[in-house]
């Protein structure tokens, strides 16, 4: 942890800010080990492994929380690779509008960042600062593929309870967390709540439309089933699902020949230049998480406006939702296009 994330956190349960009460171990840039005191409420919050773990008190669903730091930690351990050269292309897709001169001088939000992928592409493209913050052990993995960027914190934190002072964020994104939470609409909410009069804030989501055959078949056996085996189990399954999946990406879905006739195409398509590993990644990405929210166009924009955003919508590959919008005194309708990028 450097010193210089002070300036951005703040104590999740009463928002006072925060100062350093121990240091055990440290490096010439980061506190290694050590703890947190909140000026306020007089909280302490540990530094493990050069990660600040801000957790709250109170959590608004323990069990999903349990399952989460568990599921999603190990996942990003298993698949770990943040150079892979389609990456940035994928996070343009799922930031759409959005391209890397955005973020040239910005503080940035990574909520939910994960193994790091996207916060590395965020620090390449000139962000002033970058706050990944991430509810799970993935935090480990992010910290150690970005401990070494100067303009980069990485913080173990709740995304209903973010720990980072109102105001100080310029554009933050969320990219395939949201609808595994017990409450994507609040979530939005508390995203858009530490973000600065004139911020901007990007979602992606999983599309309730065309994923019907997701919706009522694979969900409840992720539910009650495939969140419930040892990832070990669970590897051997996605890397077996994974095969068929892998091959019609690189044969029938790689043209457009058959675009006309062939179901999914546009998502298969987008695998088509995906290595086999990450595919596997996919797959198993689909199967570990208790709750996902498959979100309607309707549905989506909703939770923008509770959160007094009124968002640009963007229909990607046919099966998913990106979100854009910014914060504002007046906002003004806009229109939804299609994204296959």
């Amino acid at each position: 942890m450097r010193t210089s994330v002070l300036e951005y956190v703040c104590c999740p349960s009463c928002s006072s800010p925060l100062r350093i009460k121990v240091v055990q171990a440290q490096t010439a840039e980061h506190i290694m080990e050590g703890e947190l005191e909140c000026t306020g409420c007089a909280r302490t919050y540990p530094i493990i492994r050069g990660v600040p773990r801000i957790l709250p008190s109170h959590l608004i669903d323990p069990e999903w929380h349990a399952r989460t730091i568990v599921r999603f930690g190990k996942e990003w351990q298993l698949f770990s690779e943040v150079e892979l050269p389609f990456y940035e292309k994928q996070f343009l897709s799922f930031i759409h509008p959005v391209q890397p001169s955005f973020f040239e001088g910005k503080v940035v939000l990574d909520a939910g960042c994960g193994k790091g992928r996207h916060v590395r592409l965020a620090a390449r493209w000139g962000a002033r600062v970058v706050l990944g913050i991430d509810l799970s052990e993935a935090v480990e993995v992010s910290f150690a593929h970005t401990h070494h960027l100067p303009n980069v914190h990485i913080i173990q934190g709740d995304i209903f309870h973010l720990p980072l002072q109102p105001g100080k964020v310029d554009y933050a994104y969320s990219v395939g967390v949201i609808h595994h939470t017990p409450d994507p609409a609040r979530a939005i909410q508390s995203i858009a709540r530490i973000l600065k009069k004139g911020g901007a804030l990007s979602v992606w989501v999983y599309g309730r439309e065309n994923n019907g055959w997701i919706i009522y078949l694979i969900n409840p056996l992720r539910r009650f089933i495939t969140s419930r085996l040892p990832s070990s189990v669970l590897m051997v399954i996605s890397f077996i699902l994974a095969i068929p999946l892998y091959l019609l990406s690189r044969t029938l879905y790689r043209g457009r020949l058959f675009k006309s006739i062939l179901p999914y195409f546009d998502y298969i398509h987008h695998l088509s230049e995906f290595s086999f590993r990450e595919i596997h990644s996919i797959v198993y990405d689909h199967l570990t998480p208790s709750i996902a929210f498959y979100l309607s166009r309707e549905e989506f924009q909703s939770y923008w406006r509770k959160a007094g955003i009124e968002p640009e919508l963007h229909w990607r590959n046919r099966n998913s939702w990106c979100g854009f919008g910014t914060v504002a005194e007046s906002v003004s309708v806009s229109w939804t296009q299609e994204v296959n990028a």
